[in-house]
């Protein structure tokens, strides 16, 4: 049913920040202030708290209620509370003119959605943005999606839940006009069985518009008005009489460049809809937003300036100009005296409404704001697209630094991403171009848990190591050494403090096998001889032996209980005062490799864990060692290392709210069995394993930030922890070969590594760490390139009111820290840096920089230059080794077979260094050194209209056009002649920000890319679907302006002439689209590279595998991977479906036309791309929820034929592609997104291979 090709999974790594609006409200319940952002496509719920500490505003804060996803990336929030309700309701709009209308349950502590539909016009052209108004009266709202066009839609009051149910499931008689009508579908434990919406008729149409809306509680129908303005700026309904008709203000621009605002009256007589203009008046020729005032009138922002205009059109007071051209507004009271104006400088103001004049106050510096709410008391959320979102409370007393304005709280904001780096090996992390304007900043992001060092000491031969706290606050380190043991005493007060306990109660000249806390301050000490008991001066007290002089290899101290082993002799020791007492005693199937003692928190009951060296693992009652359950077995039947892959540590503990057994495998392979049943009685549950390296683990309990953890030790450390939803989430640590860890108190660690004992602290373990490196106010970094010593960064530096600077400067890797800079010329900007190393010719390493000279009146560069950089370590300056004057802007430059390749304006160049001997001071001369040289062009292609970016594969250049998509070329060199000649075009005219290389499959996973006769399509194949289907192809990933992520495939010559005997007609001179998906942001960088280390995974060995990562505009980091397996693709496809279809998210849009392509011209249905956002939530469902997606529903759609369904689906979708495309229908044909489907019995699949394989999925982000 798939055509083969590799798949591409796509996820966000770090989610969209960037505040897109924001709105305050009681929200959630009547008696308490909310916080509603919008992020990408989440919505994310706050709680105001006004007090926390104290009763004064420092305590305030927002505290987050949940984030809830949706199928659109949101465009605008509107917050209206109807009288009958004793909440408000949300009205949000995404852009691609859907809309959806929402409100809390109580119950559920959710949203749930109300209202949902979407505008569509046949005829119209769809303007810039949406624009939404509400009716203050809450009878209506508007939206204006087309130029000229005004959709209404009235509202009635709320129902009850009955009456919503019953319409939502079936037309009423008064309704049939409506375009949209749900299916008689059915909750079945909170998913919607089956999720189809289908067309059904017309609505009232405009000539040959038609406006689709959903039926539901609130709203009854729409109305397409037409208007007269075309450019429409904004548009606000304005306070009245509420018997009165509405009135809509809408602020517009004419053809002169004048702008104007006209009021309409909206309302129906005779049943039909009337829009009337009632009076204009002209206003500020930078007028961009309507504020409406209490009482009729209205607020007129400028770009810097405010202005009132009464209810009958006449403009009343204006203030004097601001700073800066207004960003956002709200009202900071209910009388409509006080507004808060953000403006684009960062400065917020306070407009003061008196009679005649209009008084504006500066109140401080905030980030830029692109949204503005007033939570309450003088409190303003300020979100930004710039920086960080921040509450802010404001004073009627200045502070230390003069402003009225002090920061509460800030949420953090990545966005703008403009450029990223990718530092380090392989997953080392990336450092990203982050802020703009007055919040610049360089961003260096890294997954995993970070350990910060406090000191230590060489040492080697370290085994094992505890730590066991003391009662003078102190904590004693053991460590076991290879022929004895080392006791330091552990202290932390400015500095750790390390010293050598000598002549106390240790058994420094034996092995330690296992030392603890006891209780009344004393410790334990396990030994081969015996277990001893010290006091709490740390002298002898006790000891005990194991009969017939039997050595002890295993042991664990739990409070008064000590379990030690001796050969298959397992031995219950309790501490007794000062004495040591054997209580118990059991024999075990085979010899002990470990063993682990916990008392469980909540209840009292104590427990051991043991593992044998057949594999075995028991779990025994403290202190009477009686089987307390039946444990699976950890290895399989046949293992063909059995001794490699034994439990070489155990650990009992909870994680979240479930109790876990641990077991570390000696071939790096982490077992979790899941404990349920309560404390006294446990009983197996649930049983994973990952793998986490391969070499033996071992495991310790830590705070991990207030929260329990579990340091795995090993070649590839991580830190295991529980996450909100209950499931166990894996983060590297990045510190490599840290063989054993002991928690001590203050959430500090004591780490073993090879020849080394050392403590740190660690970090909170979460998905990515953010750190800041602050740049100067307006100093926007906007290229960036990594090294292994140096990152060079360029930046521009200017304001509203001066002239830009541009500078290209080299940091230190490791600190940020600048180390020098070279200064750019007049109007010249920095457009490209890349780190290209050595070319040929050259002994040092270099960054390569392009720039683009834009003179005054100038529209587009005419020239640039080409420079290379190279920190001189002696001469503590940066260097340039050489320059180049280029025809046009040098959008990308980067190392190409010991050269460089250039793109500038439309153009390829390929340049190499030449060396001469003759020195001088023109432009090609090193300053500082020996080395004199030049570079020269040794290749010129016309590419295509403005070469944006560049990709290398092998011999074949993908170039990026901002205006006219990808072409390919081939590089050549014959006879000495470097030659660049085009290979293909992609046909389509996409606006290109991005173009990167897919490296190939890997060679032993090519025949599993390979589809089998029985899932291919039954009919005619298409030609052209067979010819890219080999692994072999090149291929190609393209990012657009209209958020788009395509993926382009090109066949080799070979791979075209080997089929042109079998007739097949095949295009090499185009680039054929193997995948179109929408993101839903635009993608400003891609890089190949990695956010976590690449570790094997023993269950799916190198099918999944992570390949570039990539930067949007809006703050998300991503990652694009691989999935090289025809049936795991085809499980992962089918899964993406049930859950697109049968997992409702807020809003209820429909997630095809979210993720479908979309352009200026054209929108097709998406394929070839995974959705990791999507396939995640899977793993965030309680088990009869994973299954009931897997079986596509359950009884609920047993008779519904599926099969019938899914090859319609495929067949129309692939007629809609063809038809776009403008290509015929045998030669290309788009993969369609399958219909609902039983997952478990069309792949044959169980639950837990399905629930293995997302998470293998999820541990590449």
């Amino acid at each position: 049913m798939h055509r083969a090709m590799q798949y591409q999974y796509v996820a966000s790594a770090y989610k969209s920040s960037s505040v897109v609006a924001s709105v305050s409200g009681a929200f959630v319940s009547a008696n308490e202030h909310n916080v509603i952002l919008a992020r990408g496509s989440r919505l994310e719920v706050y709680r105001y708290h006004s007090e926390a500490d104290g009763p004064d505003a420092d305590g305030a804060y927002l505290q987050l209620l949940g984030e809830f996803p949706m199928h659109g990336t949101v465009q605008t929030l509107d917050l209206f509370h109807p009288a009958d309700r004793p909440t408000a309701q949300l009205l949000v709009t995404s852009t691609k003119r859907q809309f959806a209308v929402l409100a809390w349950d109580a119950v559920a502590q959710t949203v749930c959605t109300e209202s949902t539909g979407a505008v569509e016009e046949r005829t119209g052209r769809a303007s810039s943005r949406t624009l939404v108004a509400v009716d203050p009266g809450c009878r209506m709202f508007a939206m204006h999606v087309f130029q000229g066009i005004v959709h209404v839609f009235p509202m009635r009051g709320a129902q009850s839940q009955q009456q919503q149910q019953r319409q939502a499931r079936r037309p009423a008689a008064d309704d049939q006009d409506l375009p949209y009508a749900v299916d008689d579908a059915q909750f079945v434990g909170g998913l919607l069985v089956p999720a189809y919406v289908q067309a059904a008729g017309g609505s009232r149409r405009r000539g040959k518009a038609r406006a689709h809306v959903a039926r539901s509680s609130d709203v009854l129908g729409c109305a397409a008005l037409a208007i007269d303005e075309l450019r429409v700026l904004d548009m606000r309904f304005l306070h009245g009489d509420a018997a009165a008709d509405a009135r809509l203000a809408v602020l517009h621009e004419e053809a002169d460049g004048t702008r104007h605002v006209r009021v309409y009256t909206v309302g129906v007589a005779h049943g039909e809809w009337l829009m009337a203009a009632q009076w204009a008046c002209a206003t500020d020729g930078g007028a961009t937003r309507l504020e409406p005032v209490p009482g009729g009138a209205l607020v007129v922002l400028g770009d810097d300036a405010v202005e009132v205009v009464s209810r009958e059109g006449a403009r009343v007071a204006s203030a004097a100009r601001l700073g800066s051209p207004v960003a956002a507004a709200a009202w900071v009271d209910g009388q409509g005296q006080r507004l808060a104006v953000g403006d684009e400088a960062g400065v917020l103001w306070l407009a003061v409404l008196q009679a005649q004049r209009v008084v504006v106050e500066r109140l401080g510096a905030t980030s830029v704001a692109s949204s503005l709410a007033h939570v309450g008391g003088g409190v303003l959320f300020v979100g930004s697209h710039h920086g960080d979102a921040q509450l802010a409370a404001l004073q009627t007393q200045a502070g230390a630094d003069g402003a009225f304005v002090r920061v509460l709280q800030t949420l953090d904001n990545l966005a703008p991403l403009v450029d990223f780096g990718v530092a380090g090996q392989r997953g080392g992390g990336v450092v990203a171009c982050s802020g703009s304007r007055t919040t610049p900043a360089l961003r260096l992001v890294r997954n995993g848990v970070g350990v910060r060092r406090l000191g230590g000491v060489p040492l080697a031969g370290v085994q094992r190591v505890w730590a066991v706290g003391r009662p003078q606050g102190t904590h004693v380190v053991v460590a076991a050494l290879a022929a004895g043991s080392l006791a330091l005493a552990w202290a932390e007060a400015d500095a750790v403090e390390l010293r050598e306990l000598d002549g106390s109660g240790w058994a420094l000249d034996e092995l330690t096998v296992a030392a603890g806390e006891a209780p009344d301050g004393c410790a334990v000490q396990a030994t081969p001889a015996g277990v001893r008991l010290l006091g709490a001066d740390d002298r002898l007290a006790a000891t005990w032996t194991a009969p017939d002089g039997m050595r002890l290899a295993a042991a664990s101290v739990c409070g008064m209980h000590v379990v030690a082993a001796a050969g298959r002799t397992l031995y219950c020791v309790v501490v007794r005062g000062a004495a040591l007492e054997c209580v118990a005693q059991r024999q075990m199937a085979a010899d002990v490799s470990c063993v682990d003692a916990h008392m469980w928190d909540t209840e009292g009951a104590a427990h051991v864990a043991v593992g044998l060296w057949d594999g075995g693992v028991a779990l025994l009652a403290l202190p009477t060692l009686q089987p307390a359950c039946e444990l699976p077995p950890l290895l399989p039947p046949k293992a063909s290392d059995a001794r490699a892959g034994l439990p070489r540590s155990l650990l009992l503990c909870t994680l979240g709210t479930t109790r876990f057994l641990l077991a570390g495998m000696g071939d790096g392979r982490l077992h979790h069995v899941a404990l349920a049943g309560d404390a006294t009685h446990p009983r197996a549950a649930e049983h994973k394993s990952v793998v986490l390296g391969a070499r033996p683990l071992s495991l310790a309990r830590f705070d991990n930030g207030g929260t329990p953890g579990v340091f795995v030790g090993g070649d590839h450390p991580t830190v295991v922890y529980a996450a909100a939803t209950a499931r166990l989430m894996y983060a590297a640590v990045d510190a490599a070969n840290i063989t054993c860890v002991a928690a001590i108190a203050s959430s500090a660690l004591c780490l073993v590594s090879p020849g080394e004992l050392w403590f740190g602290r660690p970090d909170r373990a979460q998905r990515l760490h953010v750190r800041t490196c602050a740049l100067p106010p307006w100093s926007e970094p906007v290229r960036l390139a990594c090294g292994p010593a140096q990152m060079a960064v360029a930046t521009v530096r200017g304001d509203a009111g001066g002239q830009e600077e541009s500078r290209v400067a080299l940091r230190d890797a490791q600190s940020a820290d600048e180390l020098g800079a070279v200064a750019l010329g007049a109007h010249e900007t920095a457009t490209s840096v890349r780190y290209v190393g050595r070319l040929d010719g050259l002994p040092h390493e270099v960054f390569a920089a392009g720039t683009a000279v834009v003179q005054p009146g100038d529209d587009d560069a005419r020239s640039g230059r080409v420079l290379l950089l190279r920190w001189d370590a002696q001469a503590r300056a940066v260097v340039v080794v050489a320059e180049l004057l280029a025809a046009g802007a040098v959008y990308d430059v980067r190392e190409f077979r010991g050269m460089l390749l250039v793109a500038a304006g439309g153009r390829l160049l390929l340049l190499r260094w030449q060396p001469r001997d003759v020195a001088g001071a023109d432009a090609g001369v090193e300053q500082a050194g020996s080395l004199v040289g030049q570079l020269a062009v040794v290749c010129s292609q016309q590419a295509q209209i403005a070469a944006l970016s560049v990709a290398v594969q092998g011999d074949c250049v993908l170039v990026g056009d901002i205006v006219a998509s990808a072409a390919l070329f081939q590089y050549r060199c014959e006879g000495g002649r470097h030659r660049l000649v085009p290979l293909a075009r992609d046909p389509a005219a996409l606006w290109t920000t991005a173009v990167a290389a897919v490296p190939p499959p890997l060679p032993h996973n090519h025949q599993r890319l390979i589809a089998s006769p029985a899932d291919r399509p039954v009919g005619p194949l298409p030609t052209y679907a067979d010819a890219i289907r080999g692994p072999e192809c090149a291929r190609y990933v393209v990012a657009d302006a209209h958020g788009n992520l395509v993926r382009m495939v090109h066949v080799p010559a070979s791979h075209t002439a080997s089929r042109a005997g079998s007739g097949a007609n095949i295009p090499d001179h185009r680039l054929a689209a193997e995948s179109r998906w929408h993101l839903g942001d635009q993608i400003n960088a891609i890089h190949p590279g990695a956010l976590v280390i690449d570790i094997p995974d023993a269950e799916f060995p190198g099918l999944v595998r992570p390949l570039l990562l990539f930067a949007t505009l809006h703050g998300a980091l991503g990652i694009v991977a691989s999935v090289e397996d025809q049936r795991l693709s085809r499980v992962l496809a089918r899964l993406q479906t049930n859950l697109a279809h049968l997992l409702p998210t807020a809003g209820l849009w429909c997630y095809d036309r979210w993720r479908a392509f979309s352009g200026d011209r054209r929108e097709c249905d998406a394929f070839g791309v995974l959705d990791g956002d999507l396939l995640v939530r899977f793993l965030e469902l309680q088990r009869e929820m994973q299954v009931l997606v897997l079986e596509g529903g359950g009884p609920a759609v047993l008779g519904v034929d599926l099969v019938r369904l899914e090859g319609e689906r495929r067949e129309q979708a692939w007629l809609s592609y063809a038809t776009v495309e403008g290509e015929g229908e045998a030669e290309c044909r788009a993969l369609a997104q399958l219909s609902v489907s039983n997952i478990l019995l069309a792949e044959d699949v169980s639950l837990e291979f399905v629930v293995s394989l997302v998470e293998s999925l999820t541990r590449l982000h």
